[in-house]
């Protein structure tokens, strides 16, 4: 487990409604949540892109 999935994990619930700063309009949970939105697309693509190419191995889990 790296750092960041250690601080997730204690983080208190109350921290997720939160906003980011005092500048920000986004709260802790709406930035998770679109970072792994974000993160979750492009893993789409690669997969998308490496099967094209003939570069997925079926034994990755995915045919």
């Amino acid at each position: 487990m790296n750092r960041k999935d250690v601080l997730l994990e204690q983080s208190e619930d109350e921290k997720f409604d939160e906003y980011i700063s005092e500048q920000s309009k986004e709260t802790w949970l709406e930035s998770i949540s679109s970072i792994t939105l974000h993160n979750a697309y492009h893993i789409g693509q690669i997969v998308t892109i490496r099967k094209m190419q003939g570069s997925w191995s079926k034994e990755q889990g995915l045919s």
